[in-house]
């Protein structure tokens, strides 16, 4: 992740999956903090479920199959946490 400033504003660019010779394949650039952090709390959740689910047959659900059928407790805790995210971000 980078950030640039100019006097009109800020942004941040976030570069994904780095390839040699090719560069990166994804490049998301954002000028809204709540978009940037949105984003970012998919991926965190995205990894969190992929972790929670390796090596069981849940692995191939999808996010919101795997979101569904979490223990009320864990989807609490996903929920205080992405409120914590916010607080930190003064959003």
């Amino acid at each position: 992740m980078c950030w640039w400033w100019t006097p009109e504003g800020f942004g941040f660019v976030k570069l994904q999956n780095y390839m040699l010779n090719e560069g990166f394949d994804s490049v998301t650039t954002y000028t809204d903090s709540r978009d940037m952090l949105e984003d970012l709390w998919q991926e965190w959740l995205i990894t969190q479920l992929f972790a929670l689910s390796k090596g069981t047959p849940m692995e191939d659900f999808t996010q919101e199959e795997l979101l569904k059928i979490l223990p009320k407790k864990k989807q609490k805790e996903f929920a205080y946490k992405k409120i914590c995210f916010m607080n930190k971000a003064a959003i």
